[in-house]
């Protein structure tokens, strides 16, 4: 481990360099998962080589998380599934002037399955001939101001760009399955200063076009609205807000759902724990919920029906959190309106969490040491889809033990009429602490993915109702501060849309794994 200490006024401060490298063997007995045209044998034994490195640190004028990869995978016997893949999540933020102007800057580089099935997965042995890169790089400039004691504004620009390619078995010559694109937008947002006065707005304008390198048209997002809150007392306000949506998709024809819309209402706060909000009118009606009835518990949960828009039609909204002395709880539920260039451009590739018992953020896998890859269930397509997702997740920590939960259902709809989507799963898993520098894992994974969402230029949806399970059990063991070493055996089983257990389907497969694994950092 390096730190270095800067002393430029621009990033003086405590930062982290860490050289990382991740060595690993797993022996498979079906590593084709039951495709005998794949490769000259089913069983084989992988090696892959991973080095990178990580750098985070906190200057006065800058925050920085940067972590990079470059894993080599070697099959033994069947050499064409060797590939050698470029990970990288970079996230920082830059102070340019004062408390006013500042940058964000994300990117991300990650692999995906071109088309999930019964016979892919998200990890490196099972995405090897089935995958595409995705990179990303977001940049965001902008300025906060305050107008004396009255208000304050954020404006910002966003600057985006989302490339794929396709590292399929066709090799270089495969099309891509999601085309390259740019993002360009703008917001505002100018409001009154909260505490100041019984009175208090707020207005927004959002513009943002996103361009396609293929020559489909532009996607086009314009919106603007005004809100304001009069308090009558204590308990009472009158609220009241206009607005304007004016949206052209590549994929849809209709514009019948742009347009304007008003509302007014009252509020409601009987304490400082909870508040209710409702609002009708014209081409809008919505009831929202607060509720933080201690420091550890806070819900915020909406019903909206809005005729103008994206999302059009009743549609909920959801964000629960509760702490205890041993527990963390969250749950959410969202409706929104996106393309897979977007989410990859607002999310990345990688999953981070944050440990309930030192409240900081973790980039890599404790076991692994490497970048957690994010769930995927659709294949790769163009066009805009409405996506409405639940999930609910804890983490349970006493003594020596940690457990985690987590269920999700996903369902998505593409805005040309393509198709439907479902995906719906759950996780579980048991760490233990049983010596002071050993632990075993216990856990599954099961995932249901009914993907009719077929893209007619590509044929990307399964079309089926793949059943996915995947057992695991293992031991780590820190070797000194800076290594640690682990075995870990899998089992994962397909029922190729039958059912998992049936084997009635021609997909479907039983796999067993055996990996041995060290993990290093300098």
């Amino acid at each position: 481990m390096l730190i270095v200490s800067c002393s430029g006024s621009c990033v003086a401060g405590d930062w982290t360099f860490r050289p990382l490298l991740s060595f690993s063997e797993t022996l498979s007995d079906n590593v084709t998962r039951g495709d005998e045209g794949k490769g000259v044998s089913k069983g084989d034994l992988i090696t892959e080589v991973t080095p990178g490195f990580s750098l985070s640190g906190t200057g006065s004028r800058v925050q920085a998380d940067i972590y990079y990869e470059l894993a080599g995978i070697n099959f033994l016997h069947d050499s064409s599934r060797n590939s050698l893949n470029n990970r990288l999540s970079l996230n920082s933020t830059l102070e340019l002037l004062d408390s006013r102007f500042f940058l964000d800057a994300r990117a991300s580089y990650f692999q995906v399955a071109n088309s999930p099935s019964s016979t892919t997965s998200s990890d490196s042995i099972g995405l090897s001939g089935q995958a595409s890169d995705i990179g990303t790089l977001f940049l965001s400039p902008y300025w906060k101001e305050r107008f004396g004691g009255v208000a304050e504004s954020l404006f910002k620009l966003t600057l985006g760009r989302t490339q794929t390619s396709n590292n399929s078995d066709g090799g270089a010559s495969s099309s891509s399955l999601m085309s390259n694109s740019d993002t360009r937008g703008l917001s505002w947002n100018i409001g009154s200063i909260a505490g100041t006065g019984r009175l208090s707005w707020q207005a927004a304008f959002n513009d943002e076009v996103t361009s396609y390198d293929d020559g489909q048209p532009d996607d086009k997002r314009r919106n603007s609205a005004f809100d304001t809150r009069w308090q009558l007392n204590e308990d009472w306000s009158l609220l009241g807000r206009l607005g304007n949506e004016q949206n052209t998709l590549s994929d849809s024809t209709s514009n019948d759902t742009n347009g304007s819309y008003w509302s007014g209402g009252v509020g409601w706060t009987p304490s400082r724990y909870l508040g209710v909000d409702t609002y009708y009118g014209s081409r809008d009606k919505e009831v929202r919920v607060k509720w933080n009835p201690t420091e550890r518990t806070a819900l915020d949960v909406s019903w909206r029906d809005r005729s103008v828009g994206l999302v059009t039609g009743p549609s909920w909204a959801m964000n629960f959190s509760q702490k205890t002395a041993n527990s963390v709880w969250t749950a959410t539920y969202s409706d929104e309106v996106t393309t897979q260039q977007s989410s990859a451009l607002q999310n990345g590739g990688y999953f981070t969490y944050v440990d309930p018992t030192t409240g900081q953020a973790i980039y890599l896998d404790p076991t692994t040491g490497q970048l957690i890859a994010r769930d995927q269930s659709f294949g790769l397509r163009n066009g805009t889809y409405e996506t409405k997702r639940f999930e609910l997740s804890t983490t349970y920590f006493r003594g020596h033990s940690q457990i985690f939960g987590r269920v999700f259902h996903e369902d998505r709809s593409y805005s040309d009429g393509t198709g439907d989507g479902t995906s719906y799963g759950a996780d579980a898993s048991w760490t233990w602490q049983f010596a002071p520098r050993t632990r075993s894992t216990v856990g599954v994974t099961w995932q249901k993915v009914n993907d009719q969402t077929t893209d007619t230029t590509s044929s990307t949806g399964s079309g089926s109702g793949d059943g996915y399970l995947r057992g695991r059990v293992g031991l780590s063991h820190d070797l000194s501060a800076d290594a640690s070493a682990a075995v870990e055996y899998q089992h994962i089983s397909s029922d190729g849309g039958s059912g998992v257990g049936s084997g009635s389907s021609s997909s479907a497969y039983d796999e067993n794994r055996l990996t041995l694994s060290l993990n290093m950092r300098f």
